[in-house]
């Protein structure tokens, strides 16, 4: 029997693909209708409910640059609970020209695969390249994916 491709799986289960984004390997798809997301690669394809995104990061050179709504509660409460820590790294700071790796982690409620990484960038790229604009502006628009579903989940 003929394995199908993801988006003829998709349809022959009900899936009504509203929005999908390709990012390196992976294709994001989400219903809209059914509440259901999916993240599909060569070798799997996975649905999940709105309900089953559990958090998401944006990782830049190791450093998270946007959470969904668990991290960044997490992080505002550290980052105001320790306001020493603020006034003490307000002095000069090197700017980076360059980005070495950037990844996407999202936590979704499944104990076989508790997180999907999905990597960006992982060689040394000049900040002010088209190519490293592209991938940031891509990263932005799955963060914003994320945070539609979990702004949407009931």
């Amino acid at each position: 029997m003929k394995k199908l491709n993801p988006t003829d799986y998709l349809k022959s289960i009900g899936f009504t693909i509203h929005k999908q984004l390709k990012i390196y390997k992976h294709t994001i798809f989400v219903d809209d209708f059914n509440k259901w997301f999916c993240i599909s690669t060569k070798k799997s394809t996975k649905v999940y409910s709105f309900r089953d995104l559990l958090d998401f990061e944006l990782n830049e050179d190791g450093a998270s640059i946007m959470q969904g709504k668990t991290g960044a509660s997490l992080l505002g409460g550290l980052t105001f609970g320790v306001a020493g820590a603020v006034i003490g790294s307000a002095g000069k700071r090197k700017s980076v020209e360059t980005c070495n790796s950037m990844v996407v982690r999202i936590m979704v409620n499944s104990l076989q695969e508790p997180q999907i990484v999905i990597p960006l960038l992982s060689v040394e790229i000049k900040k002010n390249t088209m190519t490293y604009q592209s991938i940031k502006n891509k990263a932005k628009e799955l963060a914003a994916m994320l945070m539609y579903i979990q702004n949407q989940a009931v």
